[in-house]
């Protein structure tokens, strides 16, 4: 079978509430919708992850792609979902107690405004993902079985599916055959929003045919966070 991964469009970083698209994210996602309509692909069958980005990413792209959510075969999976906050939360928390630069980055976030407060987000964020992916701790080993579980189960063909950052990081180094923290990081840093790879899913196993792409989006219209 093939899967569609799609990476959730632009989060709302300059708000209280991350979980949410952004207008831009929303551009992003019908932008993606109309470029899938425009191959010719024909798609009837969703998964999303159970966040809000997610849903809004999925409904956009729906929009762009003319098509009516409540005809379409829609799943919802926790196993597509980001890092819990509260694991995020702890983990920021312990590193700004071992370093005093993650510690000045919170604090300067909590007052911080605009894009200033996307950046030292986008700063934290980074870090924290990074402690968490590379320390190879035991929750992430679980986490990341999750996901490749997840997809592994999926049974229908030519199925779409929007998740997140660090999940589809995993599942691109898994179709690669390299399962090695620093691959599965180096993934995460460069996956855009709305970002597309498009992976064939054969006896369970993951092979890549398409990695990462933004064609569908103009420069002014690539984001990262």
């Amino acid at each position: 079978m093939h899967l569609h991964l799609i990476r959730h469009g632009q989060a709302n970083a300059l708000g209280s509430d991350y979980d949410q698209l952004t207008e831009k994210g929303h551009l992003q996602a019908r932008t993606l919708g109309k470029h899938l309509r425009s191959t010719g692909i024909a798609i009837r069958h969703f998964v999303r992850g159970t966040l809000r980005r997610h849903e809004e990413t999925l409904l956009s792209l729906l929009g762009g792609l003319e098509l009516n959510p409540k005809e379409c075969d829609i799943r919802v999976l926790p196993g597509l979902d980001e890092i819990d906050p509260d694991t995020w939360k702890s983990l920021a928390i312990k590193l700004a107690e071992e370093d005093r630069s993650v510690a000045r980055l919170l604090e300067e976030m909590r007052h911080a405004q605009g894009q200033g407060r996307r950046r030292r987000l986008a700063a934290i964020t980074g870090r924290v993902l990074q402690t968490w992916i590379m320390d190879g701790s035991a929750e992430f080993a679980e986490f990341r079985d999750r996901i490749l579980d997840t997809l592994a189960g999926l049974e229908v063909t030519d199925t779409l599916a929007v998740s997140s950052g660090t999940p589809i990081a995993i599942a691109i180094a898994a179709s690669l055959q390299d399962n090695q923290p620093d691959s599965v990081f180096h993934w995460l840093r460069h996956l855009g929003n709305t970002s597309y790879s498009l992976l064939e899913i054969k006896k369970g196993r993951l092979s890549p045919l398409l990695l990462n792409s933004q064609e569908h989006l103009q420069k002014d219209q690539r984001t990262l966070m």
